[in-house]
């Protein structure tokens, strides 16, 4: 084989991101933990408690999964920025190892897998407790943006037939969360509904205390 041959294959190596059979392991260990870490971050992307959970959990483990594949300069972009915006000193020192750790990976043209995917796992983690201020849902969208390039960026490195099957998930995901949206504004509307009885039952009584008729009012 030609030096010619070998560096192509070189090249193709690390832009596809080998991932081994003992790598695939450990990433889907990681994938599930930081799943565990999302769904205790406290996100609220629906107005239902175990819909959050679930769609935290999924989210987390999916990022962590699909950073596996992911470019290193496209996850130093989230493991940046949540270690400029950790909420405690704990998790800004995470995520500044994570971000160093795929500078390394990145300079010395390396697969790894693992530290790729713990990379995203801990920055996905820590963005999830973001707070940008501004308008109500900034936070939630600069989020999704850097994490969504995380998986975009992974799973273009992936086969057909994985694309397919983490495009079900977040199809699955979303439907959930929706379901959970439109049961949460039913719940308001029907809450709604029910204050306003309350009040013009009220105003009724006020109104028959006031002419002297105690029998009604206390109906």
């Amino acid at each position: 084989m030609s030096s010619t041959t070998q560096s192509r294959t070189r090249r193709r190596t690390v832009r596809r991101n080998r991932i081994t059979p003992a790598d695939a392991r450990l990433v889907a260990a990681l994938a599930a933990a930081t799943a565990v870490a999302s769904a205790m971050a406290g996100m609220r992307p629906t107005a239902w408690r175990p819909a959050d959970i679930v769609v935290s959990a999924v989210l987390g483990a999916i990022v962590a999964w699909t950073g596996a594949s992911a470019p290193w300069w496209l996850l130093a972009i989230p493991s940046g920025l949540a270690a400029l915006t950790a909420v405690n000193a704990v998790a800004a020192v995470a995520a500044a190892v994570a971000f160093v750790a795929v500078l390394v990976v990145g300079g010395r043209s390396l697969n790894g897998p693992v530290v790729r995917a713990a990379a995203a796992g801990v920055s996905v983690v820590v963005l999830f407790h973001l707070d940008v201020g501004g308008f109500h849902g900034s936070s939630a969208l600069v989020t999704g943006a850097v994490v969504g390039a995380v998986v975009v960026g992974g799973l273009m490195r992936r086969g057909r037939y994985v694309r397919l099957q983490v495009r079900r998930a977040l199809i699955g995901v979303a439907a959930l969360a929706g379901v959970a949206v439109v049961g949460a504004v039913i719940g308001m509307i029907q809450a709604a509904g029910a204050v306003r009885d309350g009040e013009q039952e009220l105003r009724a009584a006020a109104s028959a205390l006031r002419r002297g008729d105690v029998e009604d009012a206390s109906d």
